[in-house]
């Protein structure tokens, strides 16, 4: 289920595919072209999108048969990718954009209102929160027990993954600080 339900995200918005020539149950090929049928579809975000925001930058993450979505507009929301109900929604001022990543049923994603949280899929409860005081736009990375991510404001920071404690930050400095005129 996870690997169809990804290759349908992956291939969603592709027409043709020269290059898959199979045909299962859930797929038809004809003259070259692989057609994708729509399983289930749920608009989001829940509340109306009245500005001109872009609310679909959030990589959709599928853990079990949860598949988490996010938008600009209103937070988290949790989705059985069986039954298609909402498990869950997580409201989150200013919304989110940034990729997460997770582990096990940890997620891990930063969000407009310059808060990186970590929340429990199954629940959706936040195990965590750590503000940054700026937007966080960025794609986090985890290894080894830890989360890197960047702000908006030029900063990156490692947290520890389990408990949100600082580590270290390193303040980039910008390109115009490092010129000078003569």
């Amino acid at each position: 289920m996870k690997k169809t339900l990804l290759l349908y995200l992956l291939l969603c918005s592709c027409a043709q595919f020269d290059f898959l020539k199979k045909n299962t149950e859930n797929e038809s090929i004809a003259s070259g072209l692989w057609k994708v049928k729509s399983i289930w579809v749920k608009p989001l975000p829940l509340k109306p999108n009245y500005g001109f925001k872009k609310v679909n930058r959030f990589t959709p993450y599928v853990y079990e048969n949860t598949l988490v979505a996010a938008s600009s507009i209103d937070g988290l929301s949790a989705l059985d990718i069986k039954t298609k109900k909402v498990l869950w929604n997580l409201e989150i001022p200013h919304g989110v954009e940034a990729p997460p990543v997770g582990v096990n049923d940890r997620l891990f994603f930063g969000a407009q209102n310059g808060i990186f949280y970590s929340v429990n899929i199954s629940t959706g409860s936040i195990i965590w929160k750590f503000d940054t005081e700026s937007e966080l736009l960025a794609e986090p990375l985890l290894a080894d027990g830890k989360v890197y991510f960047s702000s908006g404001s030029n900063i990156v920071y490692c947290l520890d993954a389990l408990t949100g404690r600082q580590i270290w930050i390193y303040n980039r400095q910008e390109s115009y600080q490092l010129m000078t005129l003569s």
